[in-house]
């Protein structure tokens, strides 16, 4: 764990007049790709502020990290356009609870009907038996301009994405160190028997990945499956089926491991889940 205070920057940047030079410098850089600086008195009547001193003491607090200065006026720098961002997200503001809507798809361990609801930022897809897709992390922005679909398929390229890291020890929420273990699975099927389970060990998000979800992140089962029309990144219908037409076919306990088949038709792809990681196990013809 870092002995870094993560308050430190919500001081800095939580300031009205500091937040405001920072949304009214991405706003420009919107509108104005090519001409991304803004002079000082300029920037200073967007934000609305006329106390100069005043706002230039805010100004400088922001300077080098987060703005900076040029022949053309001031502009954010990468951190400062990254910073902004995460903050207009909007991840704690009130906002709508979208559904729960029912979907044209079927739970892929029970075949039952699912629905969605996104509610507190917070995706959820589940079934009448309570068999749950992972739930995945949306904040307020995501849901600018895009119905629910659109978010479901946001949220399946999230799931996969936030699977890759965390196979690579690597947290997609603060970019901190991972540490996943295989364990045995209660579950009442033999669609997933083992699951990777672990936390980052610097922000201390949890992160659960079943066996053949996992299964789907491996190079080779991603590209079979996207020969068949289902690439699991190209949207949620085409992940579920993916994930319809995996199964663990083999699992061992001593050292934990499963091996998951993802069928379509004839053809199939057969993937290897150990405490290690996902691996391709070649067929004879492959």
């Amino acid at each position: 764990m870092s002995d870094h205070d993560p308050t430190a920057g919500l001081d800095l940047l939580g300031e009205d007049t500091r937040f405001a030079i920072l949304r009214e410098l991405a706003e420009h850089q919107r509108e104005h790709p090519d001409s991304r600086a803004l002079p000082f008195a300029e920037l200073r009547k967007r934000v609305g502020r006329r106390d100069a001193g005043n706002f230039n003491y805010h100004l400088k607090r922001l300077r080098d990290r987060f703005v900076e200065s040029t022949e053309d006026g001031y502009r954010l720098t990468y951190l400062g356009m990254v910073a902004y961002g995460r903050l207009a997200a909007g991840t704690y503001a009130p906002h709508d609870t979208i559904g729960p809507a029912e979907l044209d798809a079927d739970c892929p361990i029970c075949g039952q009907g699912m629905t969605a609801t996104y509610e507190d930022c917070i995706l959820t897809v589940s079934c009448p038996d309570g068999h749950v897709v992972p739930q995945n992390f949306l904040p307020p922005a995501a849901t600018t301009d895009r119905d629910l679909s659109d978010l479901l398929d946001v949220a399946a390229l999230g799931l996969l994405q936030d699977a890759e890291a965390a196979l690579s020890g690597v947290c997609t929420f603060c970019d901190g160190p991972v540490s996943l273990a295989l364990t045995e699975t209660d579950a009442d099927t033999g669609w997933a028997s083992h699951a990777y389970a672990g936390n980052c060990r610097s922000c201390g998000v949890l992160f659960r990945l079943s066996a053949p979800a996992a299964a789907l992140v491996e190079p080779a089962a991603a590209a079979f499956c996207a020969r068949h029309g289902a690439n699991p990144r190209a949207g949620f219908s085409e992940l579920l089926t993916a994930l319809g037409n995996a199964e663990t076919v083999a699992s061992g306990t001593d050292p934990p491991s499963s091996t998951v088949v993802v069928r379509f038709g004839e053809e199939s792809v057969r993937v290897r889940v150990t405490a290690e990681g996902v691996d391709h196990v070649p067929t004879p013809d492959s």
